[in-house]
């Protein structure tokens, strides 16, 4: 078995960090109970048994005459697929709490998590409360920690249950709000209790932190409607990112680049990372649920949460036509370059033009902003540019937003010709 899967690896392209196939659950088999769940991996992962302990600690979990950790490769003819298992055999009260495994390879982790609660062990089977149909809370994803451009903090995680629970935030064990030290957030509900923990240390902290918060956008490329989910964050470490979108089960599928879908990322100036993910023509058959960009360095992680509307607000801004680019001449005979974009929004509706340079370009000499009302909520706006030389060639952005959302389209110009040094490129 073992010479198989080194086999197997070696023939791996492309490899990705493991993800569920069977969610975490706990099963029941006469005196044993048993914590198991099916993970896929390219590579043959390694995994660590943990049980949290007081203080929020983790403890090591090692083979002992009671406790047995197990795994069992299950073969598939497009994935490989890990059966991964934690026994224990007659178990007592001391054996109440939360467990972790983590599963690594060389791309990532992943971290299954089961709450095991008292009623299992210390009632004997006729004297057990029958219990209506539930679950008792569990967590399908790693807490984590946001720091935001402003300095402020936010702790997050994702809970499994039902009944709703109850949910209470302990600052070192005391329901109280201050800053460093140890978190945890407490959810119960009549089949259970979980618990999160987070350690927050001011000093030296350099988590990935947000300077443009998620958001969604659209845009048009010639003929196809773009959807960009896209934000910005700095990080004084390299970090990566990784891109993933909720499935049935809770489950977390990678999105992997394609014709349709594209993930973007760029280093701008002081250490901040632009991301993005691009889908072409999206729908709601396809392209409907959350979506999840983890942003992670030596210090910690970042996630960044979107969920696209198909149906759109009352007044959200809509293109009504494609985008046209064209040459005329102007009342004074001048000829000029301009962009014209039609579209239709409800009120209070501004519209930003942005040069090449990323900046927010202002009327001038040569830089004209016109606006038509057509009536009944359509609109027709254009940027005129006039004696327009080589250094005005590049991507220029038409952004139109309101209350109720935002569309943008990117038009590149290549203008060709001679320099032109006495042109002034500041009004761009």
């Amino acid at each position: 078995m073992e010479k198989l899967l080194e086999m197997e690896e070696k023939q791996c392209k492309k490899i990705q960090p493991p993800t569920f196939v069977v969610q975490p659950s706990i099963s029941i088999d006469g005196n044993c109970q048993t914590l198991g769940f099916c993970t896929t991996s390219c590579l043959k992962p390694t995994f660590v048994w943990k049980k949290l302990v007081e203080g929020g600690a983790k403890k090591k979990i090692v083979n002992s005459d009671r406790i047995q950790i197990v795994w069992e490769f299950l073969t598939r003819e497009t994935r490989k697929v890990f059966w991964l298992g934690l026994k224990i055999k007659e178990p007592t009260i001391e054996d109440v709490g939360q467990y972790i495994c983590t599963v690594r390879n060389k791309s990532g982790k992943l971290y299954a998590t089961f709450n095991v609660d008292v009623p299992l062990f210390t009632e004997k089977p006729q004297n057990r409360k029958v219990m209506p149909d539930g679950k008792a809370p569990h967590f399908p994803r790693q807490p984590v920690t946001r720091k935001y451009y402003d300095e402020s903090l936010e702790l997050e995680c994702f809970v499994d249950a039902n009944p709703t629970p109850q949910v209470k935030w302990y600052h070192d064990n005391n329901l109280v709000n201050t800053d460093a030290g140890a978190y945890r957030c407490a959810i119960v509900n009549p089949h259970g209790k979980a618990n999160a923990n987070f350690t927050v240390e001011l000093a030296g902290f350099s988590l990935p932190i947000f300077v443009e918060k998620p958001h969604i956008s659209s845009r048009n490329d010639v003929d196809v409607r773009v959807m960009v989910m896209e934000f910005r964050a700095k990080s004084i470490l390299e970090p990566t990112f990784m891109w993933q979108k909720l499935v049935g089960g809770g489950a977390e599928e990678i999105i992997a680049g394609s014709d349709r879908i594209k993930a973007v990322k760029k280093l701008e100036a002081g250490n901040v990372y632009y991301s993005a993910l691009e889908i072409n023509e999206p729908t709601g058959d396809k392209d409907a649920g959350q979506y999840i960009c983890t942003v992670e360095n030596e210090s910690g992680t970042l996630t960044a949460t979107f969920t696209p509307m198909f149906e759109l607000p009352e007044g959200h801004p809509l293109f009504t036509r494609q985008p046209q680019l064209l040459q005329q001449t102007t009342s004074g005979g001048e000829r000029a370059i301009c962009l014209d974009v039609g579209y239709s929004a409800g009120i209070n509706t501004q519209v930003t033009w942005i040069s090449p340079k990323s900046e927010k370009m202002k009327e001038s000499s040569r830089i004209k902003f016109k606006t038509n009302d057509e009536g009944s909520g359509n609109f027709t706006v254009q940027l005129e540019l006039t004696k327009y030389t080589v250094k005005d060639s590049g991507t220029y952005t038409c952004l139109i937003k309101n209350d109720a959302g935002e569309i943008r389209f990117e038009q590149t110009l290549n203008i060709w010709g001679p320099l032109d040094d006495d042109a002034n490129d500041g009004e761009n």
